[in-house]
């Protein structure tokens, strides 16, 4: 087994000096309990600062870095603790952004019930999202990105298949820039609030995007469909049910 790893989808681009970042950050903070990754991700374009890197919750999730024996303790991949309310309490306390938070914790929620419909999960940042945030984790996020999305296509799955929306926009093709070197470091680990609430603003999609998703969500739950679902897969679905209803029926008449 290995003591620590870099993780980089196909998707990811990274920079030069992405790589001999993570391996500092994996040397300096490998005692640290609270910290769980090394992220190469930063939206923010145009973050200024002394230091070269601070620390967040956010989840910030192409390309990063990590340690197994922390991956093994903290990583939740099942959300098989999502069930503890204290927890999830502490999940909602950790955000300074209540729509964010809100949003979120709504993602996790309906991962968790497409597991027990399906027996299968769709990805593991959501995972990752929920074991940062339950544990009161912290992750470490560069000055300058180092990682571009190039995923940004018809064949896209979760990337997203075009620039003209929002949320694929804010998140890919973000330009990357090299880090200087040697590295400036913080005196200690603690969350910049300044940049955690620039990273909230642009994470969280626009209000009327949230509040439909949560509407979209109970509504689903209602109807004890999976909230995976698109309303286009439910509305054939339910055509396809009326039909053999129809069906049925006109046999019974004859």
């Amino acid at each position: 087994r290995e003591e620590k790893a870099i993780f980089l989808e196909d998707d990811n681009l990274p920079e030069t000096s992405f790589f001999r970042y993570v391996s500092e950050m994996l040397e300096k903070y490998k005692t640290v309990p609270e910290v769980f990754w090394i992220c190469g991700t930063n939206y923010i374009t145009d973050m200024n600062g002394k230091e070269s890197y601070t620390f967040t919750q956010h989840l910030l999730p192409c390309g990063w870095a990590s340690w197994s024996n922390k991956f093994l303790k903290y990583y939740d991949g099942d959300l098989s603790t999502f069930c503890d309310k204290s927890l999830r309490r502490k999940f909602h306390r950790s955000y300074s952004n209540k729509w964010l938070a809100c949003w979120q914790y709504q993602m996790v929620s309906n991962e968790v019930e497409r597991y027990k419909k399906t027996g299968r999960f769709i990805s593991w940042d959501y995972q990752m999202l929920w074991s940062l945030r339950s544990n009161g984790l912290y992750g470490i996020v560069p000055l300058r990105n180092q990682i571009t999305n190039i995923g940004v296509d018809e064949f896209s799955i979760h990337g997203g298949n075009s620039k003209n929306n929002v949320m694929t926009d804010r998140f890919c093709e973000v330009p990357s820039k090299q880090l200087d070197f040697p590295l400036a470091h913080p005196n200690g680990v603690a969350i910049n609030m300044s940049v955690e609430r620039q990273l909230a603003d642009i994470i969280c999609p626009p209000r009327t995007v949230v509040i439909k998703s949560l509407l979209s969500s109970k509504l689903k739950r209602l109807m004890k469909k999976d909230t995976a679902m698109s309303w286009k897969q439910i509305f054939r679905e339910l055509r396809g049910q009326q039909r053999e209803t129809d069906y049925n029926h006109n046999n019974r008449l004859l």
